[in-house]
């Protein structure tokens, strides 16, 4: 039942699964709008999805183990796939009039990606967390404390990728601190125009 529970955790709480979130929130957060807010996160969730269904047929060959991309070695690959997609969706968001802390919050997924492809090399740093904290911290830069609540997400969440042994504690510490880090530094350099 734990390991059920952890996985459910890891999936509601996976990267692709957060960005859609942020996705809403950030959209929200720029424009006061449910419904544009909803238009932009169905916009995201077109690129998103196209990038799962590349994942799912990488899987589907053996290029992949799992959907998770849970070995070291494949991960080039999928940060490549991921470098490619923001390459087309960044200039789109842009073209689009998309709502700054959209942008702003995109511009730090594609600092997070370019980072990991970095200390991969080292340690499987768990993008679950890098994406999840990187999130939760734009969120209060731009919606205020309030959103420090979703930090008592991240516990679970490491709990949840402990329990299923995706990763190490090491593996999550550095994968929060990365993306914690990425979004201040994000954050700071677009504050004047946030």
């Amino acid at each position: 039942m734990r390991i059920l529970i952890a996985k459910a955790i890891s999936n509601i709480l996976s990267a692709l699964a957060v960005i859609v979130e942020a996705t809403f929130v950030l959209s929200y957060l720029g424009t006061k709008n449910l419904w544009l807010s909803l238009e932009w996160t169905l916009v995201s969730l077109a690129f998103i999805l196209g990038l799962l269904g590349i994942v799912y047929y990488f899987v589907r060959i053996g290029k992949f183990s799992d959907l998770d991309v849970s070995t070291q070695k494949q991960r080039p690959l999928l940060f490549l796939l991921d470098f490619i997609f923001a390459l087309i969706y960044l200039p789109t968001l842009y073209l689009l009039h998309a709502p700054r802390a959209l942008f702003i919050g995109n511009v730090a997924v594609f600092a997070i990606v370019i980072i990991l492809i970095v200390v991969n090399k080292f340690i499987k740093a768990s993008v679950h967390m890098a994406v999840l904290s990187g999130a939760l911290t734009l969120f209060v830069f731009m919606g205020g404390p309030i959103y420090l609540l979703g930090f008592f997400l991240l516990p679970v969440l490491a709990w949840a990728r402990l329990t299923t042994k995706r990763h190490t504690l090491n593996e999550v510490v550095t994968g929060t601190a990365l993306g914690i880090l990425v979004a201040v530094l994000v954050a700071i350099l677009h504050s004047p125009n946030l």
